[in-house]
């Protein structure tokens, strides 16, 4: 963390630190949340989204982005080995977000789900 207090880094190296950082320590789920009590504390509890983007300093809205894309390169085993080093993860990335266009075109040219919504009444 001091690191990010010495200087600015490129977003590009905030997300691979994001995306190290989440693996080691994990990601609440969003939702209610029980706050501490006053005077204890817990430092092996799993850091939030929020909690996360705070210490990047960067929007939580970012960190969700970002947290998207690292679900889908992880899911796939031969893309969470390539996205090892900051240029294997910005390839994998660029290779999933090609992927998920590719699907969303496909979904919304199939010929089955154009008629399905048309109505035949007169």
């Amino acid at each position: 963390m001091k690191q990010l207090e010495r200087g600015h880094w490129p977003p590009r190296a905030k997300e691979f630190f994001y995306v190290q950082r989440a693996e080691a320590l994990g990601v609440r789920e969003n939702g209610p949340h029980k706050r501490f009590e006053e005077g204890v504390t817990n430092v092996t509890a799993t850091p939030s989204q929020e909690d996360h983007a705070e210490s990047l300093g960067v929007r939580r809205e970012t960190v969700n982005r970002w947290e998207k894309d690292r679900k889908e390169i992880m899911s796939d085993p031969e893309l969470a080995a390539k996205a090892t080093t900051p240029e294997g993860y910005k390839e994998t990335k660029k290779a999933v977000r090609t992927d998920v266009k590719q699907s969303r075109e496909k979904a919304c040219y199939t010929p089955s789900l154009l008629s399905s919504h048309r109505s035949t009444s007169y």
